[in-house]
């Protein structure tokens, strides 16, 4: 069963394409951003606007622990977990992991405690998810 947030939705992206961090700004909406390069101005002003960082590969990984002087464990592994080996290596490395229970073209279902995957149009999935009166969370 996919891991649900423990109240409101959270938007996750998998990259952070020109545009977005001025859409979410505007609207005063947080996210999480599952980083496969890692700049660090970027992830500075990340931080500052309150969204959730984690990372998809493990050069991200490395790259987010030297900037924030700690292990970042919020994770989104490259692939579903498709064995019990996997499940465990997860655990072992005590990896915060987190898919998404909808992708942002299923949105018109999204309820409380969803993770959705946004991948195009932000300012439609922000939108979506306040029309419902659900609160907008950051992992």
């Amino acid at each position: 069963m996919q891991r649900r947030v423990p109240f409101g939705v959270a938007l996750t992206l998998d990259e952070v394409r020109p545009g977005v961090l001025d859409v979410l700004a505007r609207l005063d909406a947080r996210a999480t951003f599952f980083l496969a390069e890692v700049d660090g101005v970027l992830v500075r002003e990340l931080q500052a606007a309150g969204h959730g960082i984690g990372w998809r590969t493990e050069s991200a990984h490395d790259d987010l622990v030297r900037i924030a002087g700690r292990v970042v464990r919020l994770h989104r592994p490259a692939a579903v977990p498709r064995s019990y080996l996997d499940a465990v290596r997860f655990r072992r490395h005590r990896y915060d992991s987190w898919l998404w229970s909808i992708d942002e073209n299923e949105l018109d279902s999204v309820r409380d405690r969803d993770v959705v995957r946004v991948v195009d149009d932000v300012e439609r999935a922000v939108a979506l998810v306040r029309s419902r009166d659900l609160h907008l969370v950051a992992l």
